[in-house]
Formats: C-alpha cells, structure tokens, sequence
C-alpha cells in the first residue's frame, strides 16, 4: 500500500487540495480542522522562488502531508525558469515535502526528480495532461505505461472531458487499472462527475483547491468535503478517526 506521509491510499476517497503561499492561513487551518488528506503545494505559482521561501512555504500545514508540485506551462502550470533550476528546487524540497508530483514530459529532470525522492523513501507521482480532449483508450493506456515505466509510484492522468464518452473512456483506464496506484481526472465543468465518483472506481485521490483553482473544473475544498459525504456513508467516520488521531 502506498502512503503519502500518515495517509494511506487504501482506496477509501482521499482529498488533495491545492494551495499557494497566497492561501489564507484561515483556509490552511480550516481544512486541517475538517480532516483535509493530502494538500499539493503549487510552487509554480509561488511570488518567489527562492529555496529559504519555498521551504517555509511548504511548512504551511502543521499536520497534513505535502506534495510539492512545480508545474511547466505547457501542462497547465506557471513555471518559467530553466529545468535546471526546477529541478534544484525539488532536490531542496526533498526533506520538507511528503511527495513529489512531475510530469512525464519533463524528460531532462524526471530522472533526478525520482531519484533524489526515492533517496529518501519518499513517493513520486508521474502525472500526464491532455488540456485539449480526452484521447482514445489506447492512447491512455500507452501514457499510463510508460509513467509506470519511469520507476513512478503513484500515475496522475488528467485529460479535458467535453463529451459524456470521455467520462467513459477514463472510467474504463481506472476501472482496468485499479489497485495500481492510479489518479483519474477529467478537466473542465463536464469533468465534475469523475471528481466525485471516480474514487469509488478506484482513483486514489480527487483533487480540489482551497482559495484559488488550479486546473480546469476543480471544485472548492468545502464543495468537495460535502459532496463526497454524501456519496461514500464511510467517509464521514473514516474522516472523525483521522481527526481523533491527530
């Protein structure tokens, strides 16, 4: 079973809320009162870059596991500097942050990224983005692959849902590869279904974000934490004995 600092991905519904250093402490200490799972430090979209901050910055949550995402701008992020230097960021990371998300595109430091993560027993997501459509089933299949073939821990498929038959084809790659540590999520508002009901196919987390989005069709924490007691009758007492250990 894999683990992102306390939490384990055992398939029950697990939470990631993205933050940046401009998210209100209120917010922060908000969803660590509810029982926020995992939050997803955007660094891309930090005011500054220097490491001394970024570590501060990633130190935010006092009881919630971290993942330290440094997004390029063609998948969806903010990062402008070298890849060099994106990569010393994730080596300096590498003890303040519980997890490490990089792209399979990002060919010149995917290698370090996993490598300086896995030196200390810490998981690495390997996500892929489609920001345009949800391609066909073979073509997720073969990108799921060949994440899991760069040694990755955790595969994060994201592609642009506009059509119900891209609910379906995603619906089919977690079905099909459930219990091997996957995330699937459809982008964009037609996407919101697989958000919500995914997990119960076997997604291991949905993501969400606290005071600004930072994907296409994300939902608010709050929105999230709601809809999902809603929908799985074990998330509520799953979420008071997370609390009750904390």
């Amino acid at each position: 079973m894999l683990n992102i600092g306390s939490v384990a991905l055992d398939g029950t519904p697990r939470i990631v809320a993205a933050y940046t250093d401009k998210t209100p402490l209120t917010a922060i200490q908000r969803a660590e009162q509810l029982g926020l799972d995992i939050a997803e430090a955007r660094i891309d979209q930090f005011e500054m870059f220097d490491q001394s901050y970024v570590l501060e910055q990633l130190s935010r949550f006092t009881s919630t596991p971290v993942i330290a995402t440094i997004r390029t701008e063609s998948e969806g992020g903010k990062w402008r500097l070298t890849e060099s230097e994106r990569l010393a960021l994730f080596r300096a990371a590498v003890f303040r942050a519980d997890a490490f998300d990089v792209e399979l595109s990002s060919s010149r430091i995917l290698g370090g990224v996993i490598e300086a993560a896995h030196s200390v027993r810490k998981p690495v997501i390997v996500s892929w983005h489609d920001f345009v459509t949800t391609p066909e089933y073979e073509i997720l299949l073969k990108q799921t692959d060949k994440a899991k073939s760069t040694g990755a821990d955790l595969i994060k498929i994201a592609t642009t849902v506009t059509e119900p038959e891209h609910v379906r084809t995603l619906a089919r790659l977690v079905i099909e590869r459930a219990g091997q540590n996957i995330a699937v999520t459809g982008m964009g508002s037609d996407g919101l279904l697989t958000r919500l009901c995914f997990p119960a196919l076997g997604s291991l987390m949905t993501y969400c974000f606290l005071d600004q989005p930072t994907g296409p069709g994300q939902l608010h924490f709050d929105d999230t934490f709601r809809q999902l007691r809603l929908l799985y009758p074990a998330f509520e007492k799953q979420k008071a004995s997370a609390l009750a250990k904390r």
